[in-house]
């Protein structure tokens, strides 16, 4: 879906389903997705953000963060995204 969106009819059908996971597709607008699978690494990863990417304004905005069994999916808009 990176170039098309897909059609009402196809999303109305994936929501519709018992089917209970999904995908986001990163890119947007600089949109990056952090999977994180385990709690010690979410910790290293909120000491990390604490210590250096808030202090000096490496994202725009503060991370949207979504809790999971494992760990967490943390999105944030990167204004670097893109550019190696």
């Amino acid at each position: 879906y990176r170039h098309e969106l897909p059609t009402v009819g196809k999303v109305n059908q994936w929501l519709g389903s018992d089917w209970q996971n999904y995908g986001v597709v990163a890119g947007w607008e600089n949109l990056v997705i952090i999977d994180i699978d385990d709690p010690e690494t979410l910790i290293v990863w909120m000491e990390y953000y604490k210590t250096y990417v808030e202090k000096y304004n490496v994202l725009d905005g503060v991370p949207f963060m979504v809790r999971t069994s494992r760990g967490a999916h943390i999105y944030v808009k990167s204004p670097n995204a893109g550019k190696a």
